[in-house]
């Protein structure tokens, strides 16, 4: 009788193996199943914050259309300039072709600025939520960038001002409306970065 008492245990204990063994391989389905669910809810989320702050940072950008354009064909003119006559003062103002610079960007863009700067906080603040923290940090650059814009010329004048060497008052120094254009060229950037670096943590390819 011991034989088959044997055969049966041991039929006992390969089916409680097999059992554990499936138990095992289908609660390892489970959790990799949900943590591809959260992945995918997670890529998402960061997508929609992404694509929400882009548009609320291009938003703030049409307002000073004609600025920007401008100012995009002035540093190409600037650069045209500078190769024909490197010893050229790039702060002389002089450019080359009929686009005057840009001095200000007009009364519309300060009037409608609070309300543009008002949802593109709101974003930033689900981008800083979503996460991750470098993408956080450059989309908090160009929070900030927005908000010197928004500042106007009496922000560059103080700041041009600062920049002046009292040793050497006369050596050339950048004016309120040279900073403004690098600012509006700096914003210009920190959008192209933030694509890219959204891009990149979504894993979407060019």
């Amino acid at each position: 009788m011991e034989a088959p008492f044997i055969t049966a245990t041991g039929a006992v204990i390969a089916a409680c193996i097999a059992f554990s063994g499936a138990l095992y391989v289908a609660m390892r389905g489970q959790r990799h199943q949900a943590k591809s669910l959260r992945d995918n809810w997670v890529h998402d989320r960061r997508k929609d914050a992404y694509l929400g702050f882009l548009d609320a940072a291009r938003a703030f950008a049409p307002l000073t259309e004609e600025a920007f354009r401008s100012e995009n064909r002035n540093v190409t003119a600037a650069g045209v300039a500078m190769a024909r006559n490197p010893q050229a003062d790039m702060f002389d103002g002089t450019w080359v072709g009929d686009v005057p610079p840009v001095d200000d960007l007009g009364e519309g863009f300060y009037k409608r600025a609070p309300k543009r700067l008002h949802g593109l906080a709101v974003a930033y603040e689900r981008v800083a939520f979503e996460g991750p923290s470098d993408i956080a940090d450059r989309a908090s650059e160009i929070n900030d960038s927005a908000h010197r814009l928004s500042a106007g010329l009496e922000l560059f004048a103080r700041e041009a001002k600062e920049q002046i060497d009292p040793d050497h008052p006369e050596s050339p120094s950048p004016t309120e409306v040279d900073l403004l254009r690098a600012e509006i060229n700096f914003y210009e950037l920190l959008i192209a970065k933030f694509r890219r670096q959204a891009k990149e943590a979504l894993n979407i390819t060019p």
